[in-house]
């Protein structure tokens, strides 16, 4: 498991992120027959190359969401709209899905529901020949998205064969393949097992750092924290909290209410906090909370009593 944060900074260009990916606007929705709506008045912002992570207890409108932000809502999903979305400043309402695919790609939480071709390399060649490219260039794009997320190895092998990990990994590449500029993650690990959903946040990790525009929905919050720019809480179909990671860590009371938690070790910083040491910041990772840790014992010269078990028990 990667445990260090990426220089996030090194993504974020002035000019490059000025225009925005997706935005909602004061949007509700329900689905045809709800006597609710499953989101209100959501409003929310995306610049391109952004990595924005949802985060929410269950059946609070996370996916409607992301329906909302790929055009999925209205054209496939209908009910009851108000509102206005918008993707890289067109309504979706106005565009069609071809031109929304053409754009965004949506990896859901499920790869068998993706997957739909026998060999791993024509589930990459059929994105590739709906759009006409001539063979030479699907050859390479194919080539290079395979190399791209360490899955060469795969291009002959049979589609229903492979781990859930590595499943996950060929759609993705399929998506890299048409050179999305966005791409929306609908809990992608949910179906796999630890080693598998490490495996998916590096190749979510090497897509934000080539300035990939990621919008994810996903129950991990450690990992979360580690690679998001921002963090949108969603809980009882409103946008309640969006902050970004330093902020949403030091807001444990909050998000607590919201039935959620912070990251192991932002939880167990604000527990030492609360025994009465003082900390220089919240940290995100392991490697950090061991220097935020070491520099505030330093200061104190020793840990009070029941501290160490208490660590222990994080």
């Amino acid at each position: 498991m990667v445990t260090e944060i990426k220089d996030k900074n090194a993504r974020k260009g002035d000019g490059d992120r000025a225009e925005l990916a997706f935005e909602m606007r004061n949007v509700t929705f329900a689905y045809s027959g709800a006597s609710e709506p499953v989101l209100k008045n959501a409003s929310l912002s995306v610049k391109q190359g952004e990595f924005v992570g949802i985060i929410g207890p269950t059946g609070c409108g996370k996916s409607t969401l992301l329906y909302l932000l790929t055009g999925v809502i209205p054209h496939y999903y209908e009910g009851q709209m108000s509102g206005e979305v918008l993707c890289f400043g067109r309504p979706t309402k106005s565009q069609k899905m071809g031109e929304l695919t053409a754009k965004v790609g949506f990896v859901m939480q499920d790869p068998e529901a993706q997957l739909f071709n026998l060999f791993v390399e024509d589930e990459l060649v059929w994105g590739l020949e709906c759009r006409g490219y001539e063979r030479k260039e699907m050859d390479a794009r194919i080539t290079e998205s395979l190399s791209r997320f360490n899955i060469s190895q795969l291009r002959k092998r049979v589609t229903y064969d492979l781990s859930g990990g590595e499943k996950q990994k060929t759609t993705i590449a399929a998506i890299d393949a048409i050179r999305s500029e966005a791409i929306v993650f609908d809990k992608p690990t949910s179906e796999v097992d630890p080693l598998g959903a490490n495996m998916i946040f590096e190749v979510v990790r090497k897509l934000a750092e080539e300035r990939h525009t990621i919008v994810m929905v996903e129950d991990k919050v450690d990992q979360m924290v580690m690679y998001a720019d921002r963090i949108v809480v969603v809980h009882g179909g409103e946008i309640r909290m969006d902050a970004s990671v330093e902020e949403f860590c030091k807001r444990p009371d909050e998000v607590h209410q919201y039935g959620l938690r912070l990251p192991q070790v932002a939880e167990l910083a604000h527990y030492v906090k609360k025994r009465g040491i003082a900390l220089p910041r919240i940290p995100l990772t392991i490697e950090d909370a061991i220097k935020v840790f070491k520099e505030a014992m330093a200061g104190r010269g020793s840990a009070p009593r029941g501290l160490v078990g208490g660590l222990a028990r994080g």
